[in-house]
């Protein structure tokens, strides 16, 4: 059941209980759902022996993929809540924006399972960013897994960062996938919002990503645009201000994330 739409099981939840039952109910669902994903694998893997017939094990298979399609979801969700209510406190520290690209990609890699490799596109000189890197690399990293989902193999991820006149920096993510229609932009960033077309018919999700991004962006004093065209991929660009934005420094030639 989970497979048919984990999205409507958590919206329901909201819309019967209210905004604050229903995160507590979505915790606790959370937790009976890391159990049910710990039963099925122990099912799966026949760590307590053999379960006879191999159709157990495909269904426990089914359990963990649609279970943990679930359980994104619901931490997504609570992460998105947590951001919006104003009480993520900013621990602010000199990071080195590669490293951050470096972080995005583990992160990606870890929630997609996708191990193409990615572009990077670098200044000779690298500026240092007062950030706390967790939340720029959680917003790229969502992005990322946006522009691998709509790009078919063959095609090209980019990560760029462009130093600008006024001191800020910008970082994109752009991608050669589907692209999305100019009038579907704005709707990219709304909270739930899967849209129409082929990529939200091959690709499940709950619509979070683009928002998390957008508030992890926000956070810093940033800006998320979009620019994009049908069947021409897209381009997701972070302005940073020149208030975050310390001393350069030569990059290193080696770049650990994908191709340079």
């Amino acid at each position: 059941m989970l497979a048919i739409g984990p999205l409507f099981f958590v919206g329901g939840l909201f819309i019967g209980l209210g905004l604050a039952a229903g995160l507590g109910a979505i915790f606790i669902v959370g937790l009976v759902l890391n159990a049910v994903l710990g039963f099925s694998e122990i099912i799966r893997d026949e760590i307590l022996g053999p379960v006879g017939n191999n159709a157990y094990r495909y269904y426990a298979n089914d359990i963990q993929k649609s279970g943990a399609c679930l359980l994104a979801v619901i931490n997504d969700l609570l992460n998105v809540t947590k951001l919006e209510s104003g009480s993520v406190v900013l621990e602010d520290r000199p990071e080195n924006p590669h490293d951050i690209m470096e972080q995005a990609i583990k992160l990606t890699r870890n929630a997609t399972g996708d191990e193409r490799a990615v572009a990077f596109i670098l200044p000779g000189m690298l500026p240092t960013l007062t950030v706390d890197p967790r939340r720029p690399a959680q917003a790229v990293g969502n992005l990322l897994a946006n522009a691998l989902k709509s790009t078919p193999v063959g095609g090209d991820v980019r990560l760029r960062l462009v130093p600008q006149q006024d001191g800020g920096v910008i970082q994109s993510v752009e991608d050669t996938g589907i692209g999305m229609a100019q009038e579907t932009i704005a709707a990219a960033l709304e909270l739930f919002c899967q849209l129409d077309g082929s990529l939200s018919r091959k690709f499940e999700g709950a619509g979070l990503g683009m928002s998390i991004a957008k508030v992890l962006t926000e956070l810093h004093g940033r800006r998320l645009g979009i620019a994009s065209e049908v069947g021409s991929g897209t381009i997701v660009t972070l302005w940073l201000p020149a208030s975050r934005v310390a001393h350069y420094f030569a990059r290193a030639l080696s770049v650990r994330g994908g191709r340079r």
